[in-house]
């Protein structure tokens, strides 16, 4: 997480030392839950090892809103910093390593520290980005498209979550998405170019 943190911003030494003191490591196994909807988010997470994924409703019929792997940052960002009841759940799509802050904690070091509390606006402030890069795979595409469209910004998202949890968050039909892939290991360099049927 320090690395994480140093990359963003450098803390002074004394920020430094009061915010090793209150991070705490974390592990949890596939299927484990970092954030249940309906309480509120208490923590922040970054994610060492592991991958995680965000998402509305119930298991068997999800909305996933996104997914997290190593080096970024897992919480629901409206709860945690509004203190409101989390309409989502965050999972563990693999075993976790986490390094943890609580709310209370990141506030004060945030009131303590200026560094830290710079560092807290850079983190909200990619967190707006990667709203906007959802919001761009999802923006009026077909299937194909928004596929074609995630694997070309993330292909770490697309090569390593479950399929079905993959067409959850494209807003389509698992079988759809194993129809888009296996057209094109069939056609290889032709990635949007599937006839519609």
């Amino acid at each position: 997480m320090k690395q994480y943190i140093t990359s963003m911003r450098s803390l002074t030494e004394a920020c430094n030392k009061d915010f090793e003191e209150v991070v705490a490591f974390n592990e949890f196994e596939r299927g484990e839950y970092l954030q249940k909807a309906g309480k509120i988010c208490d923590h922040m997470h970054f994610i060492e090892k592991g991958a995680v994924q965000c998402y509305k409703g119930v298991k068997s019929k999800k909305q996933t809103l996104w997914f997290m792997l190593e080096g970024e940052i897992a919480m629901f960002k409206s709860s945690f910093y509004d203190r409101k009841a989390s309409e989502a759940n965050i999972v563990a799509l693999e075993d976790t390593r986490v390094h943890s802050i609580s709310h209370a904690d990141m506030k004060r070091l945030c009131e303590k520290h200026h560094s830290f509390a710079l560092l807290s606006l850079k983190i909200t402030e990619e967190y707006h980005m990667r709203s906007d890069l959802k919001s761009d795979v999802l923006e009026s595409r077909n299937p194909e498209d928004r596929y074609n469209y995630l694997k070309k910004l993330r292909p770490d998202i697309v090569d390593r979550v479950p399929q079905k949890d993959l067409a959850s968050f494209l807003r389509i039909n698992p079988e759809t998405l194993s129809r888009i892939k296996k057209w094109q290991k069939m056609h290889p360099g032709s990635d949007s170019n599937q006839p519609h049927h």
